[in-house]
């Protein structure tokens, strides 16, 4: 009999930034242990942290491929750093399995920190951010016809310019899209700019116990395994 669950054993590939690659830079000094040394943040087998990618493999017995990188752009950048040139997702998406089943793609965060252009929505090149999207996509949808992509519009530091541009991008694709910023369907994670009707007492209480420290306001463990089934929902949609 067929496995109901057609997420099982699937290949799935996670792209992005830090919040898909996991940055807990001070969680040692609160624990004592080492982050690649300690099982609550980091699994040694597999060799990345427990970031909400983990928790969707791990919970449906998928084959996971992390390609995310803390500081990765989607513009190629290579004029701010080694950031913004080695952790573009321009310059890694070839990477991506031919044979993925599930990619996700959750970054534009530090492509706003950087000031990457926004480009037009014609663009074809990776130096702007639209562009980036249509070569991205192009390639993914053109080389992986079968496999299933959705977008995760991101949650904090991304300007509206660049969140918005990014719904409009995956309009253009055809793509479907998880608004965590704009959505009040969705959980609230930290560091929540959208939503304007949603108080800012529930903002700050959320941002203060997702955060991996009061100074790193990174997605912690707990954050991580919230939002995951959120995200695997919107997985089994696509």
């Amino acid at each position: 009999m067929e496995n109901s669950n057609y997420l099982y054993g699937k290949k799935y590939v996670a792209l992005g930034d830090s919040y898909t690659s996991g940055d807990f830079n001070g969680f040692n000094e609160i624990s004592g242990i080492e982050n690649v040394e300690n099982p609550y943040v980091y699994d040694k087998e597999m060799k990345m942290i427990k970031t909400y990618p983990w928790w969707i493999a791990k919970r449906n017995g998928m084959e996971l491929v992390n390609l995310a990188h803390g500081g990765g752009t989607l513009t190629y950048m290579p004029e701010v750093g080694p950031a913004g040139d080695s952790y573009s997702l321009s310059t890694i998406y070839k990477k991506v399995p031919l044979d993925a089943d599930y990619i996700t793609i959750w970054i534009g965060i530090n492509d706003t920190h950087k000031k990457a252009p926004l480009g037009s929505v014609t663009d074809d090149t990776l130096t702007t951010f639209c562009g980036a999207w249509n070569v991205v996509l192009r390639y993914l949808i053109t080389n992986l016809p079968y496999a299933k992509i959705g977008i995760i519009a991101t949650t904090s530091g991304a300007s509206p310019a660049y969140h918005n541009m990014t719904l409009k991008m995956a309009r253009r694709w055809g793509i479907p899209y998880l608004d965590l910023n704009d959505d009040y369907l969705t959980p609230v994670l930290n560091n929540v700019r959208g939503r304007p009707e949603m108080c800012d007492e529930v903002r700050a209480f959320r941002t203060e116990k997702f955060s991996v420290t009061p100074k790193n306001r990174h997605p912690n463990i707990e954050a991580y395994k919230y939002i995951s089934t959120a995200i695997e929902k919107f997985m089994r949609s696509l």
